[in-house]
């Protein structure tokens, strides 16, 4: 199976919209066109297109899903920030509105 076979058929199943914009312009620069165009198409930097495409190519479809783990750790648990914002609400500091933003 192709290339394009796996990229198609990966289009087809998709269903997060961030994987499938990856799947997307890998595909366009596999059928031909510049990393410039696929960048014009899904309104992604041409770097971040060209990491995609690396990615691809080391690891298939896979390559394309975000790694776990990432990101900033917190410096404080969800359990805490949950107690904090239920103290606020009863205490009328912190409406239910803003704690939604």
């Amino acid at each position: 199976m192709g290339k394009l076979e796996i990229l198609e058929g990966a289009l087809r199943e998709e269903k997060d919209v961030n994987v499938y914009t990856r799947v997307l312009a890998v595909r366009l620069v596999v059928l031909g066109n510049s990393t410039a165009s696929a960048t014009t198409a899904v309104s992604i930097t041409q770097r971040t297109i060209q990491l995609w495409i690396v990615r691809f190519d080391e690891d298939g479809i896979k390559g394309l899903y975000p790694a776990t783990g990432q990101g900033r750790k917190l410096k404080v648990s969800y359990a805490w920030v949950s107690k904090l914002a239920i103290r606020l609400c009863n205490k009328r500091m912190l409406t239910l509105k803003k704690l939604r933003r």
